[in-house]
């Protein structure tokens, strides 16, 4: 699988997302998990971060514990974070703006660069969700 799928089907969005060279064995376990279909969620204080919660690893074990992390402060628009596994889950993070966040993620894909104006219009969605409307947004990820 060379990359992956990101949709919001009821905002008419969608983001291609590809590997980075850090954690390659992150992005391989991801994919093998895939599809999944998650609440859409977004970062409260932290910055601009679309977090899709509970991520599961339904059909390979999320169980890696050497992956490289950075902090979401430094990294570039359009990474593709999990937080570190919990119980055979974790959290997949997009960075869409600026953070002040400086906690640990592991980066493992990229949303492309043609798709950044997607990615941001999903985020403002889901902000305007967690903030105000309330609306429920599902994210659906799967691989092409």
């Amino acid at each position: 699988m060379k990359s992956f799928v990101i949709s919001w089907p009821s905002l008419d969005l969608k983001v291609n997302c590809e590997p980075i060279s850090e954690n390659k064995n992150v992005y391989d376990l991801f994919c093998e998990n895939l599809p999944m279909k998650v609440l859409q969620g977004h970062e409260v204080v932290g910055g601009y971060m679309l977090r899709d919660r509970t991520v599961r690893f339904d059909k390979k074990p999320y169980d890696i514990k050497d992956a490289k992390e950075i902090t979401m402060d430094t990294a570039e628009e359009g990474t593709v974070f999990l937080t570190a596994a919990q119980c055979g889950s974790g959290e997949l993070v997009v960075k869409y703006g600026e953070c002040v966040d400086n906690r640990g993620y592991i980066p493992f894909a990229k949303v492309s660069a043609e798709d950044m104006a997607a990615l941001k219009k999903a985020g403002k969605a889901a902000w305007k969700s967690a903030s105000r409307t309330k609306d429920i947004i599902i994210s659906e990820i799967k691989g092409v």
